[in-house]
């Protein structure tokens, strides 16, 4: 007689999906999806195995995946960061909430695995001007080339420094959103402080400026200096007795 041979088993494939959308409010959570992000699909060995990118909604999905771990990596648009996704912090290895790779996403037969999304935020800008009171009614005139501006972090570091061009303009680019920063301008020799306009907070002296860049640039930002020597006295002289 004829033994028949066991039947195969069909193991069923699983998928993985997710959404990537862009933090808009700087709360850590996605508020609009990201169309067109490019996300890359690794097996265990590290082995690209597929690539996709996003619908309009921010949708991905990496289908007919064999029973394995995965890793899923999602490319920052130009000038974006990434700001959370959905694994957190191990307590050894290069994995964590903010690196744009979701790590050891395991998937068994026929599951499909959702919500492995990423939220980014759009890297701000900080710019301004340096003026010369030349007339002194505490309004700029004319701009102030050459003077140095400094970016400070909210926890008091020197970020970046430069010099403001022939037009008296300065720019920071690519700052993480956040507030509490400052933007210190040092003062040419022989010039002397007039008065600034403040970002959202308002600065405590003459020379910097609270900057809130949370959810919105930081245009716009004076300073406005003058020759010492066109400086008001200060107070009355005593007449002689």
């Amino acid at each position: 007689d004829l033994t028949d041979a066991p039947a195969e088993t069909l193991v069923p494939l699983g998928s993985i999906s997710g959404i990537v959308e862009e933090d808009v409010d700087n709360d850590d959570v996605g508020d609009e999806p990201i169309e067109g992000i490019m996300v890359q699909l690794q097996d265990a060995t590290g082995t690209v195995i597929g690539t996709t990118t996003t619908d309009s909604t921010g949708f991905y999905i990496f289908y007919d995946l064999p029973i394995g771990i995965y890793t899923v990596t999602e490319e920052n648009p130009t000038n974006f960061v990434d700001v959370t996704d959905a694994d957190g912090p191990i307590l050894q290895g290069p994995n964590d909430d903010t690196d744009s790779t979701i790590l050891e996403v395991p998937v068994g037969p026929g599951e499909n695995v959702t919500d492995q999304d990423f939220v980014d935020e759009e890297l701000k800008t900080i710019s301004g001007v340096v003026l010369e009171d030349t007339d002194d009614d505490g309004e700029g005139d004319d701009p102030v080339p050459g003077s140095t501006v400094s970016l400070i972090s909210p926890e008091g570091d020197v970020i970046d420094s430069t010099t403001t061009d022939s037009d008296g303009v300065f720019e920071f680019t690519d700052v993480v959103p956040g507030d509490g920063y400052k933007v210190v301008q040092e003062n040419p020799p022989d010039f002397t402080d007039v008065t600034d306009t403040d970002g959202t907070t308002g600065g405590t002296t003459l020379s910097e400026i609270l900057v809130d860049v949370s959810e919105e640039d930081a245009p716009d930002l004076v300073f406005v200096d003058e020759l010492a020597s066109a400086a008001p006295s200060g107070g009355p002289t005593a007449s002689p007795t």
